[in-house]
């Protein structure tokens, strides 16, 4: 397994699974799940894993406050943690 492995610095690793360079990809699911013919198994062992958390602001001078205010409650929401589920992010 050695032989083949490698890191990738950039871009998606699934996309190497389709060309047949590597016969499995660790990657976070919502980038895995991005390329097609690829079967997301699962997630690694939560003990094994860091998570990457995104965050979202806005700018304090911006000249839409209310409606970037708006935007990032939405997508805070319990309406949007469906899509984010999906997507393969958990909210």
């Amino acid at each position: 397994m050695n032989a083949r492995a490698r890191i990738i610095p950039s871009g998606l690793t699934a996309a190497l699974l389709v060309s047949g360079e590597a016969d499995l990809a660790v990657q976070q699911i919502s980038e895995l799940k991005q390329v097609a013919g690829v079967e997301v198994v699962g997630p690694i062992p939560r003990e094994l894993q860091t998570a990457a958390v995104f965050s979202a602001g806005r700018w304090a001078a911006s000249l839409k406050p209310a409606q970037a205010d708006a935007l990032l409650r939405y997508l805070a929401s319990p309406e949007v943690a469906p899509v984010l589920r999906e997507s393969g992010l958990e909210p």
